[in-house]
């Protein structure tokens, strides 16, 4: 899920993966002194969805277009009835 974030799919994204199976996220962040957006995080928020998961890399700054973003790889638990 790589520029496009919908909160209400990320459980349906959650349960699509196979125990063990990964998913990758690059989203948007609510820039500095901008209004909240449907479609934009606040900071640490993309990691707070995947709290329960092992987290296998997370980073936020900026993307190459100078764009305030969050990336998410993380794994879902081997044994997890999510």
């Amino acid at each position: 899920m790589c520029y496009y974030f919908q909160r209400n799919l990320i459980e349906q994204c959650k349960r699509g993966l196979v125990p063990g199976g990964v998913m990758v996220a690059i989203a948007l962040l609510i820039e500095p002194g901008k209004k909240r957006s449907t479609f934009r995080l606040q900071p640490g928020e993309l990691r707070d969805y995947f709290a329960d998961w092992d987290i296998v890399h997370y980073r936020e700054g900026t993307d190459a277009w100078e764009h305030k973003v969050a990336e998410l790889v993380a794994r879902r638990p081997a044994l997890a009835n999510m």
